[in-house]
């Protein structure tokens, strides 16, 4: 063996006897740790967030060092093809969500839209309903066609879970297109007010597309429906259990929309 790696003998069991060294021992340490925060995410977290993760949890390290390890242990985020990772230093839709949520509170701004899944037995629609101040779904609704009152679902569902105290503007993207009176209606019964009466508000509509490129890019293009059942339920799942509580946001400071809304609520204590 010796002669064959062309090195001495005495060098060669000296090697075999040294201990590992403490930078090797704690790069194996910081693997466990970053395949426990990558297989959490779904294999959808990059190094960046995975970094953050770490020194949130009080392990300091940078995002070189994670993407290093992260290369030596073969775990690759999950990202659609052909997906590149947004330019922070140029994402204008990042800068305005951080400086509108500093100015906001929860229940001020709703942005309403609608997207659709494919499966074996054809499309799903799903609704979204997503407050502004923390980029947080909080109503949704999914049905086999698509329908007017698929947004009036969702957001009977946010009225629901937020029960919001005082009036909401709602931000419909498809609002142009609906010429009927039952969705003013809606609005009007449920203290709801529409967006297109505030011509001075400036709202930042592009927490639904956001979410839908998540969804999509990290989620959807991975999965293979074979019924609409399946769809709804898994598309639940990953609203409820990873979007709005694990997924963290780099608008938010690296935090779910429920850590920040927590930290906010929170900070609002203080005296």
């Amino acid at each position: 063996m010796c002669s064959l790696l062309e090195v001495h003998r005495s060098g060669f069991y000296a090697w075999l006897k040294s201990p590992q060294s403490q930078r090797d021992i704690e790069n194996q340490a910081l693997t466990t740790q970053i395949k426990k925060s990558f297989v959490e995410s779904g294999g959808q977290y990059g190094s960046p967030r995975i970094a953050q993760q770490l020194r949130d949890s009080g392990i300091t390290v940078g995002e070189n060092r994670v993407a290093k390890l992260m290369r030596e242990a073969n775990l690759n985020a999950n990202l659609a093809r052909g997906m590149s990772l947004p330019n922070l230093t140029n994402n204008d839709a990042l800068e305005t969500q951080q400086s509108l949520s500093r100015k906001m509170k929860p229940n001020l701004i709703w942005v309403a839209d609608i997207t659709y899944v494919e499966t074996y037995e054809g499309w799903l629609y799903l609704a979204v309903v997503i407050d502004v101040f923390s980029s947080r779904v909080v109503g949704w609704s999914m049905c086999n066609r698509l329908d007017n009152r698929l947004v009036n679902q969702a957001l009977s569902k946010a009225l629901e879970i937020r029960e919001p105290r005082s009036q909401v503007v709602v931000y419909n993207e498809l609002e142009k297109h609906q010429t009927d009176s039952e969705y003013q209606h809606f609005l009007a019964i449920h203290n709801l007010s529409s967006s297109h009466r505030h011509k001075d508000l400036v709202i930042d509509n592009n927490v639904t597309q956001q979410f839908f490129s998540a969804l999509n890019d990290e989620h959807v293009c991975h999965q293979r429906y074979t019924s609409r059942v399946q769809a709804k339920q898994d598309l639940r799942q990953y609203i409820e259990e990873f979007y709005n509580a694990v997924r963290v946001n780099d608008g938010l400071g690296f935090c779910s929309p429920v850590e920040y809304e927590s930290l906010c609520q929170n900070i609002s204590r203080l005296p």
